[in-house]
Order: structure tokens, then C-alpha cells, then sequence
């Protein structure tokens, strides 16, 4: 496929999931970037997952 130089064959595992708010109000951007919301839900996720973070090859 064109565009996809440097794609690993690897499987994928999806263990478990986290959302975050919609933050939005009356039309604003509300108080939080995407990267703060993307921090604070990766947080949560790993912290009640039954195995250490460092045992992860990638996230």
C-alpha cells in the first residue's frame, strides 16, 4: 500500500478503554487541551490494569 513505508505486521491487543468528557460549553473550548484529557484517561487506564506500566512494550 502506498503511504505506509515503516508499517510493523504486529498483533494489537485492546485490554480495556477510558473516555474522556466532552468538553464544550455554550459553545467554547472549555478549560482542558486534548493532550490533558488524553494524560488524565491514560492515567486512570493503567492504573487499574493487573500488570506494572514498565511491563508494556508500547503504548
Amino acid at each position: 500500500m502506498a503511504g505506509m513505508a515503516g508499517v510493523v505486521n504486529e498483533p494489537i491487543y485492546i485490554v480495556d478503554g477510558a473516555r474522556t468528557p466532552f468538553l464544550k460549553s455554550r459553545n467554547t473550548p472549555g478549560p482542558f487541551s486534548a493532550s490533558d484529557l488524553a494524560t488524565y484517561a491514560g492515567r486512570a487506564l493503567l492504573a487499574r490494569q493487573a500488570f506494572a506500566p514498565d511491563a508494556l512494550r508500547k503504548l
